[in-house]
């Protein structure tokens, strides 16, 4: 992996972590081998891999079956600096390796913490989670490097 430019703006790895916890969205960036194909994703954190889910069918899931080599871009606190032309913002960059999650348990689980960042006060989401049928599949990403920035 290539280094920072900046290292002034460089972040450790807990502080990327936390900011990719709380970010509503990032950018799944997949290898198709003749060009770039990124996309959002709603991702949850746990501990220290990545779950979000998709249909089964499409192209990302395709390409993540082809090639499972994947990078999560999220950004946060961007406020544009017109006086300065600059913008402050806070990103993360992961890089790992996505597998579809075919375990029973693992599956309710990502989904169950899913259901908890994105409808923490729908009463329903526990069964939501765990009725979850085949037309959605849940994936996982085992972060091997990230990297934090902060632009002030």
């Amino acid at each position: 992996m290539r280094e920072m430019n900046n290292k002034k703006k460089e972040r450790p790895a807990e502080w990327a972590l936390a900011l990719l916890d709380r970010c509503e969205y990032a950018c799944l960036s997949l290898v198709d081998g003749t060009k770039p194909y990124c996309v959002p994703v709603s991702h949850v954190l746990v501990g220290d891999r990545v779950y979000f889910h998709s249909s089964p069918r499409g192209y990302k899931a395709e390409l993540l079956a082809a090639n499972p080599r994947v990078c999560l871009v999220a950004v946060a606190d961007v406020h544009a600096i017109p006086a300065r032309f600059t913008t402050e913002y806070s990103s993360a960059i992961a890089f790992g390796m996505a597998r579809r999650v075919d375990d029973p348990e693992e599956r309710r689980l990502a989904l169950s913490a899913i259901c908890e960042k994105y409808a923490p006060t729908n009463p329903h989401r526990e069964k939501c989670a765990a009725n979850a049928n085949a037309e959605t599949a849940v994936y996982c990403v085992a972060i091997e490097s990230i990297t934090g920035k902060r632009s002030e």
